[in-house]
């Protein structure tokens, strides 16, 4: 077993986690490509939170799996089990990769537990690396590459091929999912700024510096979602602040109306040109798939094909991650996704000590799946960086109050 007393363990552990977790953030920008981005997942992160789950069963997994956390394990173990009616011989598949979740999920809060300090620096260190590499693929793009200023950013000539082999954009290859990533660090970068209690005065500045480069390229990417989602976090926390601090406030109203001003200064393009994507006909398309389904899905690995009338081709995909839990697990998928998420809500009502940090990664995750959707049981991609990471940053943090809270209670009964 891990404890205090036998350190040794734990830092390696650590160690070996916050080196991964660092890939994890960067992986995509750092590395050749999308394979050996989830190679290093699984031999830097992944093995090392499996290795601290088991040796320290009885002191935390124990703690971590309960609550809110369990409520969530069991949505994803049901949407798994729905591969029976859908793709029975992805049901391994699906289950093993809720468990690589778990794994994930734990070695998440065992850094947020243990290592607090040093998890804000690794995040930090990881946020100026996104915003470097962000600042060389915007210079290529539109400078080396001479592409015009409003072309959408990996959108032009280039093909996935030279994506990957000419022009080193790491594992990325469209401007959609490249977006998930922007805006998740983007926002990771605003929690520790407000988190003073904890980070200093020189990695605060870091992020600062680093937030107008990720912010500079969320707008490349031109994903109206990914802009929504960031102005409507920016309004709530200005809302928060309404009163206490007029000047936190007005900087939270400035910053909400520079990411949404990309739609006032093109809204001939990004609206009225690009319309709605064809969201609404897709959504539509979705509910005609349902009949006869409607209380269990088509199960999870079921065939997709969404077609529009007028358009060639089809579509595989919901373009919604509520209306995808729906396709594939009908509406008893949707109640324990639904039941999960009243019980954060609960958790953080009933807790005073609810910070920003919980506040910030509600709101995105509520809001970035409305117009996107894939990868419900995934190994790590961009679906990670939009739905994952932020319910394991909320998780950690929730049950990171509940060991405090009950070896204070513990500890305060000895005495």
């Amino acid at each position: 077993m891990i404890s205090e007393n036998n350190s040794t363990p734990r830092n390696i552990l650590s160690a070996w986690m916050l080196f991964g977790f660092f890939l994890l953030i960067t992986g995509l920008y750092i590395l050749p490509s999308r394979s050996a981005y989830k190679t290093t997942f699984y031999f830097f992160f992944l093995l090392p939170s499996l290795i601290a789950a088991i040796l320290d069963y009885n002191k935390i997994t124990r703690n971590y799996f309960r609550g809110s956390t369990l409520y969530f394990f069991i949505f994803l173990i049901y949407l798994a089990i729905s591969s029976l009616w859908g793709a029975p011989d992805q049901l391994p598949t699906n289950i093993k990769r809720v468990l690589y979740i778990a794994a994930a999920s734990f070695g998440v809060f065992w850094l947020y537990f243990y290592e607090r300090q040093r998890f804000y620096t690794v995040s930090v260190l990881s946020i100026a690396v996104v915003s470097i590499i962000s600042l060389f693929w915007i210079v290529d793009f539109y400078i080396l590459s001479e592409n015009h200023v409003s072309q959408r950013i990996f959108s032009s000539e280039f093909d996935a091929y030279k994506l990957y082999k000419e022009r080193h954009y790491g594992g990325f290859y469209n401007p959609l999912l490249l977006s998930h990533s922007v805006a998740f660090n983007l926002l990771l970068g605003i929690t520790l700024i407000r988190n003073r209690t904890e980070m200093t005065t020189k990695l605060s500045t870091i992020v600062t510096l680093c937030l107008p480069l990720i912010f500079a390229m969320l707008i490349a990417t031109q994903t109206r979602m990914a802009w929504i989602s960031v102005t409507a976090v920016l309004i709530v926390l200005a809302l928060i602040h309404v009163n206490t601090k007029i000047k936190t406030l007005l900087i939270f109203l400035i910053a909400a109306f520079l990411a949404c001003s990309p739609l006032l200064l093109q809204i001939d393009h990004s609206i009225v040109k690009r319309g709605f994507s064809l969201r609404p006909e897709i959504w539509a398309s979705t509910l005609e798939l349902m009949p006869r389904h409607w209380l269990f899905g088509n199960g999870l690995g079921a065939h997709i094909a969404i077609y529009i009338p007028g358009y060639e081709g089809s579509w595989s995909d919901t373009h919604n991650i509520y209306l995808e839990v729906l396709y594939y697990s009908g509406f008893s998928g949707l109640i324990l996704l639904g039941i999960f998420m009243l019980k954060v809500a609960q958790e953080l009502s009933w807790n005073p000590r609810t910070s920003l940090w919980c506040t910030v990664w509600c709101i995105y995750v509520a809001l970035s799946g409305m117009a996107d959707g894939g990868g419900l049981i995934s190994r790590p991609n961009e679906q990670w960086f939009k739905i994952y990471l932020p319910i394991m940053f909320i998780l950690a943090h929730r049950r990171s109050q509940d060991y405090e809270s009950n070896y204070n209670l513990l500890k305060f009964e000895k005495d």
